[in-house]
């Protein structure tokens, strides 16, 4: 789908915005900027431009005094810093010109007093001086920055963790000269030697924002840390905040680092959450990164819909929110019919709210979740269908949303005719010459387009009783999707079993409507066969002659599935299958499911008996 992942996963640096704005900057990096611009920012409003800011701070250095005062005042140096950190912010925002910024007498000699004096300065003020200086834009080789960063080089062994997180945490994007490659290189040293004292999940989360910096074996040693602290710390830390951004650094990492994700989710599944007073975007981007990260946890899900449930979270989330929520469930085949109700209640109540992409994302989720309630046809046809135009979407996007509203079972004439041309195919086949991607990946999307198409085929000929006249979409050979390795061994297992009571059967049978039947067999209860030669094959092409069967005797259809191709929360498979089912059956089909959840049982015994009674039982 091309509007799923998008929004999904922040980039670092918006991470660690993010994380500082809800923790208030007050514990994640203590003494940091915000600590400049906070409660003090009133004392430097007075000062009108940075220009007054040079004449201030020059002026308040040119006595002994004054000096003496920077040495040994912790206030005057403070302000004396915030005057630089604000100045170092109008340059970013283009008030002043760092080129004619660097030529005035009164930069100079702030510089050269903080290079006289910078054995005076506190580890954070180095380190926040130092970082102002360099989003200035001076250049590295400046003495200013030379003197700061040799001044980090001789501390850094006696730095605390959270000053070295501090100082990495922005020097990594300041590497251009051999020094600054040496000073994030020291860091990093002494980061490896201190990284035992990481005292709660601010330290672990900063330490694993700088994953990019970090060798594998340090990220390893950090996992093994947030594994120990999570298991062993109270309340009062790793709260849904902390746990949310480490599963979302850990899909940005894509590091699917099972123990730490068990004890992140387990930590989640046992905390005790008010349910007034939580921030749903946290929860949302934890169901979507364990999305992202293959990790499924029914406990997880369910406690995460229920508190979203619970708030009625759709009134207060951004769109982007929403859709990333449902694209997240519907893949991870969570099946909960209160979450979805959520959005029906949502769409019905302020329908304009919803743009075409939301009511994509809504129509397709509940197609793969085969997701059916009282008011779905109302809704289809009344809030979304006449909302969604073809001209709001791509080709795609709009095969999708024609496809997922024939799973549904509520396809319009004028939207069936909308796919089933010559001009929409062509602009499919144009949407896959201008796809960037791989030759294996281009072939994917043209399968699935044409399984797509043959899918809603069927749906046309079968349940509308409409006549597809398409050469392109009649073809009677097509590759169909490759299944899972375990869901194909699986398959194959079963149908030895098969083989070995049932005389007369035709495998991997094509139908015209874009899936296969694993098995086709005629038979009655009592497991006799009747020759498939003589009678037909019912699925294969239309021209077949096919003889009414004697009375007991019924065409089975033998469907293997895979664990991945049923649903959670509830019984049933996934959309695309049910609607090969129900194709199935409306074709005369006695159809024969047999789960993958059946292999324990199976394999344990010798006989083919458990496959009998799940064929005999289709006849009751």
């Amino acid at each position: 789908m091309t509007c799923e992942t998008n929004s999904t996963v922040m980039s670092i640096y918006s991470l660690i915005r993010l994380h500082r704005l809800h923790r208030l900057s007050v514990k994640l990096f203590n003494n940091t900027f915000n600590n400049f611009v906070s409660n003090d920012i009133t004392s430097c409003r007075s000062l009108k431009t940075s220009s007054t800011f040079l004449n201030t701070s020059s002026a308040v250095i040119n006595s002994s005094t004054d000096v003496n005062q920077f040495n040994h005042n912790r206030d005057f140096r403070k302000e004396f810093l915030q005057n630089i950190f604000v100045l170092s912010q109008n340059v970013l925002k283009g008030k002043r010109n760092i080129n004619e910024l660097i030529e005035e007498k009164d930069l100079q000699n702030i510089c050269k007093t903080i290079e006289d004096n910078v054995k005076y300065l506190r580890n954070y003020e180095l380190i926040n001086g130092l970082h102002s200086f360099l989003e200035m834009g001076l250049r590295p080789t400046t003495s200013i920055i030379q003197h700061l960063e040799n001044e980090i080089l001789w501390r850094a062994k006696d730095m605390s963790l959270n000053n070295l997180l501090t100082c990495l945490s922005f020097h990594v994007r300041f590497q251009t000269t051999e020094q600054q490659l040496k000073v994030v290189n020291e860091l990093i040293i002494n980061l490896v030697i201190k990284i035992d004292n990481a005292e709660n999940d601010e330290d672990i989360i900063q330490m694993l924002c700088l994953w990019q910096s970090l060798s594998p074996e340090i990220i390893t040693r950090m996992e093994l840390i947030a594994i120990e602290m999570i298991g062993r710390t109270d309340e009062d830390h790793f709260k849904l905040h902390s746990l949310s951004y480490l599963l979302v650094l850990l899909a940005k990492m894509n590091r699917r680092t099972k123990p730490l994700i068990d004890a992140i989710v387990n930590r989640f599944n046992y905390l005790t959450i008010d349910p007034n007073n939580y921030n749903e975007r946290f929860l949302i981007r934890m169901v979507s990164a364990l999305k992202q990260l293959n990790y499924i946890d029914v406990k997880f899900l369910k406690k995460s819909s229920d508190l979203l449930c619970n708030k009625k979270f759709l009134n207060s989330v951004r769109p982007s929110d929403r859709r990333d929520l449902l694209v997240s469930i519907s893949h991870s085949n969570w099946s909960y019919p209160r979450l979805m109700d959520e959005y029906i209640e949502k769409i019905m109540n302020t329908n304009n709210d919803f743009s075409a992409q939301d009511f994509l994302v809504f129509v397709s989720s509940a197609a793969r979740l085969n997701f059916h309630s009282p008011s779905m046809n109302q809704i289809l046809n009344n809030y979304i269908i006449p909302l969604v135009n073809r001209y709001d979407m791509d080709s795609d996007s709009w095969l999708l949303y024609v496809w997922s509203l024939s799973i549904l079972g509520c396809l319009p004439i004028n939207h069936l005719n909308s796919v089933m041309n010559s001009d929409f195919y062509n602009q499919l086949l144009s949407s896959c010459q201008t796809y960037e991607g791989s030759d294996t990946s281009i072939n994917y999307k043209q399968v699935m387009q044409t399984l797509k198409l043959l899918n809603i085929k069927g749906v046309a000929e079968i349940e509308m009783n409409q006549k597809i006249d398409f050469e392109s979409v009649l073809m009677k050979d097509y590759e169909v999707a490759k299944r899972e390795n375990s869901t194909e061994k699986f398959k194959q297992y079963v149908l030895q079993m098969l083989v070995s009571y049932m005389s007369d059967i035709k495998t991997n049978v094509l139908t015209p409507y874009g899936f296969a039947i694993d098995a086709e067999f005629i038979a009655n209860k009592d497991n006799e066969c009747l020759p498939i030669k003589e009678f037909g094959v019912l699925a294969g092409d239309p021209s077949n002659d096919v003889k009414q069967l004697p009375s007991g005797f019924k065409r089975c259809a033998l469907m293997c599935f895979g664990f991945n191709d049923s649903l959670l929360g509830e019984s049933g498979l996934v959309g695309i299958h049910e609607l090969s089912v129900r194709l199935l059956k409306k074709m005369g089909y006695n159809v024969i499911i047999v789960n993958q959840n059946m292999i324990p049982f199976i394999r344990n015994l010798k006989s083919n008996e458990p496959l009998k009674a799940i064929v005999n039982k289709s006849f009751d």
